[in-house]
């Protein structure tokens, strides 16, 4: 067996470098949106980007309920910071106070910021926001 010479791996390394290695495109296109484009639109008239019932990225979200939050129902984690787009969706939100001495104790379950008392915020993971 012939050992790979200097010249070998540049010439490898250059081709690499030059995009001669390029990722392999699956039937759902690189971006797992059905384009190679970048965008997340569906490219085939069969299926809607909102079905109903239909979970495309697996995430633990239907697409419609995803076009409802406003994450992509194309993308496991819309806002790229590492959670499932169904996992912050399902996580509770809560009031927080600014004033961490005055937190109350548990803190109290809500779904709008009208829900907590003045100073608080209604706060959990969101789909659509890196936090």
């Amino acid at each position: 067996m012939r050992r790979p010479t200097a010249r070998r791996l540049c010439i490898v390394s250059w081709l690499v470098l030059l995009g001669g290695c390029q990722e392999p495109v699956g039937p759902r296109g690189r971006d797992g949106g059905g384009r190679t484009d970048g965008s997340t639109e569906r490219g085939d008239a069969g299926a809607e980007r909102c079905d109903p019932g239909l979970d495309s990225d697996g995430d633990g979200l239907t697409d419609d309920v995803e076009c409802v939050l406003g994450s992509d129902p194309f993308v496991r984690d819309s806002d790229m910071d590492g959670v499932a787009d169904g996992d912050e969706a399902a996580y509770p939100r809560i009031c927080v106070g600014a004033d961490s001495s005055a937190q109350r104790r548990p803190p109290p379950a809500c779904t709008a910021d009208a829900a907590c008392e003045p100073g608080e915020r209604c706060t959990g993971l969101d789909p659509t926001r890196a936090d």
